[in-house]
Order: structure tokens, then sequence, then C-alpha cells
């Protein structure tokens, strides 16, 4: 069995600043089967709302569906740069604990 030795770095999940979150609205509404109507895709949850107001203005139906969507990145702490996350399987240290996918960064090879 290989082993790797592995530095434990404390990434952050935070959301995506580059790409536009996505809104979607389906109205449920109905005893048998559902409406199934949707809003589409908006980038402002204030859209989705006033789909939901014109399609009960509309319908009289009031039950709706709310979906979000974003996209997600890994940042690395102050200081980390130049790193990438590298899955691992078993970290090898006297206070270590075996984990089967830590975060580690891989260690920056020396430049002349």
């Amino acid at each position: 069995m290989t082993r790797s030795v592995m530095r434990f770095v404390p990434y952050t999940i935070a959301q995506d600043q580059t790409a536009w979150p996505e809104y979607v609205a389906r109205c449920v509404s109905g005893d048998e089967k559902e409406c199934g109507a949707e809003s589409g895709s908006k980038s402002d949850p204030a859209d989705v709302e006033k789909w939901m107001t014109n399609h009960t203005r509309g319908t009289g139906h009031l039950r709706y569906r709310r979906t979000f969507a974003d996209y997600a990145v890994f940042e690395p702490p102050e200081g980390a740069e130049g790193g990438r996350v590298i899955p691992g399987e078993v970290v090898e240290h006297a206070r270590a604990i075996e984990v089967s996918h830590p975060l580690a960064i891989e260690p920056r090879k020396a430049t002349a």
C-alpha cells in the first residue's frame, strides 16, 4: 500500500462571484396533477416573484416550488497561493487521523 504525507490546508467554500446565481419557480398547485408552469431561470429573485404574482393573478394558483442554484469555489487561505487541491488517502502524522479524502495543498517546488 502506498502512503502519502500531506499538509492539511483549511480551504473555505464560497459562492463564486464570477457567476450569477439562478432562481426558478414552478407552480405545483393542483389537486391530482400539478400545473407545472415555470418561471424559467432568472438571475434576480424579484423577477421570479413577479412571475409568481402574475401567474397567481391569472390562474388563482397559490403553491410554488422555488429553486436556487449557484456555483461554489474552494478558496485557499492567505499564503497558500500557487497550491492546488489534491486528493489524499491516508495522512501519516503522530497526531493525524486517517481520512478518506483530506484537502491538502501540494508543496511548491523550490525555484533557483
